[in-house]
């Protein structure tokens, strides 16, 4: 039997080599018909001698299908039965939804999102999920980590980490790696007790720089009251002495009915004085008022 490659060829070329001029070119529509049929009816006499193979075949795939879909009822637990009950009543009541609200794609977007940020970010240990798929790969890449190397890597013995990162497990039953231990501890307990010897120094003279301020503050108040009591005697004296000036001056003539009479020069120069010092007393007295203000 020629391949049906080699027979669409030579149909092809004896319809290239006919008369084009003519109208009816049966070669050509021999090759287009070739063409369109989906088998070689010509040449299918040798597949009825498959026939009982093939169904042999086909038997044994039935019942190695049949024991399959056997054996999986059988494994089906509770909890899968129910799954697959939960999922039926799901299916409906996305279409009864769908129907009375055209709510279906929303829920199934919804229904996504929601297994996707529960069950997908779990971090299960027996099951399969983004997180326990991340962090089983992420130990398996890094290993064991140690805390004294991942602390002087962040210190500065970053080299020192890299060198000795296969020394460590074997360093651990050394006895001269537990005394090295030992001693940093000790080291870092000598470190916390100078820290805390120092911050009581430093707490301690904060509260005598308080206790100095607050005396300082005390004096110059003390201070401050005694020269307002000082300058308030004078005062007084000041205002004892003008309203003595005033009733002599009264007694004397010089003042009739409330009213100022005449008086000469060297009197008006006296009376210019006193009431220049009386002004000078009311500043005196507005200044120590905004002071205790």
């Amino acid at each position: 039997m020629p391949p049906r490659k080699r027979i669409s060829r030579e149909l092809w070329d004896k319809a290239r080599k006919a008369n084009k001029k003519s109208y009816l070119n049966i070669h050509l529509f021999k090759a287009i018909l070739y063409e369109l049929q989906p088998i070689d009816v010509l040449y299918t006499n040798h597949s009825f001698e498959n026939i009982p193979s093939i169904l042999k075949s086909l038997w044994a795939f039935a019942a190695s299908a049949i024991k399959a879909c056997w054996k999986f009822v059988k494994s089906l637990k509770r909890i899968h039965y129910l799954s697959i009950m939960g999922v039926i009543f799901y299916w409906k009541m996305v279409k009864y939804l769908h129907e009375l609200l055209d709510a279906g794609p929303s829920i199934l977007i919804l229904t996504v999102l929601a297994l996707i940020f529960t069950i997908g970010l779990g971090d299960s240990k027996e099951g399969l999920s983004a997180y326990s798929v991340f962090n089983k790969g992420f130990q398996s890449i890094m290993g064991g980590v140690d805390a004294n190397a991942l602390l002087n890597q962040h210190v500065g013995g970053g080299m020192a980490f890299m060198n000795h990162n296969n020394r460590h497990e074997n360093e651990e039953h050394d006895d001269g790696y537990r005394q090295r231990q030992q001693r940093q501890q000790q080291r870092d307990e000598q470190r916390r007790l100078q820290q805390e010897r120092d911050r009581e120094v430093h707490e301690r003279r904060l509260q005598q720089q308080q206790e100095l301020d607050t005396g300082t503050a005390a004096a110059n108040n003390g201070a401050r009251i005694s020269n307002k009591k000082s300058r308030r005697k004078k005062n007084i004296e000041l205002r004892r002495e003008m309203r003595q000036q005033r009733q002599a001056a009264r007694a004397m003539g010089f003042v009739q009915d409330g009213h100022r009479v005449d008086i000469n020069a060297q009197h008006q120069e006296q009376l210019a004085m006193n009431h220049l010092i009386q002004e000078q007393i009311g500043n005196g007295d507005f200044e120590e008022e905004r002071e205790e203000l």
